[in-house]
This record gives structure tokens, sequence and C-alpha cells, in this order.
């Protein structure tokens, strides 16, 4: 009876320590596990997508997000927001402006998978930081396994060009009437997109995904209740 005594009193501090490592990493599988189940709970449960009305586009892949709108409609026109100057090149047949909000820092400096840094993301995910409005300009996208087609409301669509202004910081400068977005110069990835100065904090637990996933009840559209990671974003079959 001594000797397993001994083994476990000699054991004892081993567990501890090896406890102590482990236990931040089961209480991340936890909460990465409850985001997606409480993802997976819907709210706007009684969406129909209207006969007619405003078709806009949600991008999804397996880590990020954005909404996809109409350029011009008589709800919105969003042409006099953006000078053509913010962009390197438009053709003028762009008929549809995607928006993702996100990290400032990971944003700028993470074009490709390949850029990704681990100190930039542990960063961004574990420390509420500074945000971005990344806009582009686009020819309308065809509906595949990336882009999924909704068609909303006009009213819908106004509460959600209402959200979509709300995180851009404005400049404070007239154009038209009004004033539009503090752009960040010279940090677009292609001749069609541009950074703007955003408003909100990133965090664990607001993401570029839970921003579409609120985009998109606002307007109205079935989504998960809260959306950390892409998984329960889209949930019509519109």
């Amino acid at each position: 009876m001594y000797l397993p005594g001994l083994l476990r009193s000699r054991l004892a501090p081993v567990w501890r320590w090896t406890w102590r490592i482990c236990q931040p990493i089961v209480v991340l599988m936890l909460a990465f596990g409850g985001a997606l189940l409480v993802g997976q709970i819907p709210v706007n449960r009684d969406f129909q997508a209207p006969a007619e009305g405003v078709e806009i586009f949600v991008y999804v892949d397996s880590a990020h997000s954005k909404i996809v709108v109409p350029l011009r409609n008589e709800v919105r026109d969003w042409s006099p927001w953006f000078s053509t100057s913010d962009f390197k090149s438009l053709t003028g047949k762009e008929s549809y402006v995607a928006f993702d909000w996100g990290d400032r820092e990971f944003f700028l400096n993470t074009q490709r998978w390949k850029d990704i840094k681990a100190d930039l993301t542990a960063w961004a995910m574990l420390w509420p930081t500074d945000t971005v409005m990344h806009v582009t300009m686009k020819t309308k996208p065809e509906e595949n396994h990336l882009y999924r087609s909704v068609t909303i409301t006009p009213e819908g669509y106004a509460k959600m060009v209402e959200f979509i202004e709300s995180h851009f910081r404005l400049d404070g400068s007239a154009r038209l009437g009004g004033t539009h977005p503090r752009l960040i110069p010279g940090r677009g990835f292609v001749n069609h997109d541009a950074f703007y100065e955003g408003l909100g904090t990133y965090s664990l637990f607001y993401t570029c995904n839970a921003w579409t996933g609120d985009a998109l009840q606002v307007a109205g559209v079935r989504t998960g209740c809260w959306t950390p990671f892409p998984v329960g974003i889209m949930q019509t079959d519109d």
C-alpha cells in the first residue's frame, strides 16, 4: 500500500501542472462549441422572401463573410459616398458594392491566407481592437457556394443601409450635400477596393461574422442569433 501512495504523491504535482496547462484549452473548446450551438439558434424565424424586393448577396467562406448590395437603387445610391478616386481603377460596369467590417491591423495586413500571422490573429481575437470598413465595387455576383442570393423588402434594406452606414467614421467634409467616409489612403488590395475608418470594436465576442449576422438581423432575414463564426449566418433557402 505504501508504493501506490508514494506514486500518487509524486504524480499529484504532475497532474496539477498538466491540468493548469490544459484548462484554458478545455475552456476555449467549450466556448467554441457553445458559440457554434448559439449560432444555430435562429432569429427572424418567419422570414419569407418577398416576390419583389431588393436582391442582396451574402458572401460566406470558411472564416469570413460580407454583405453585397446594389450600388444604387430607389432606396440608396452609394455612389455619392465613395469617390472614384478612392479606388485605383473602376471599369464603370460595377453594379454592386460589398461591405465587410473587421479588425484594423488584421484587415490591412492580411490579403491572403499565407499572410496570416499568429500574433496578429491572437491580438485581434483576445484584445478589443479598432476597426475598418472594407468596400469593394463589383459586378453582380453569380450565386455559388460562396455567394448566396437573398431578396429582402425595401423597408428591410433601408434598415440594413442604416446599419452599414453606422459603422463608417465620417470625415465631416461635404460631398453632394452630405458627409462621406474617412478613407485610409493607398490600402486597397485590388483595383476596385478601398478601406475606410470604421466604428465599433472588434473582439472575440464581436467578429466580422457577427457583424454580417447583425446586418441580416436588422433587415429581417433569418440568421443565427449570434454568429461569431460563419456557421449559422445563412439560414434561408432563398
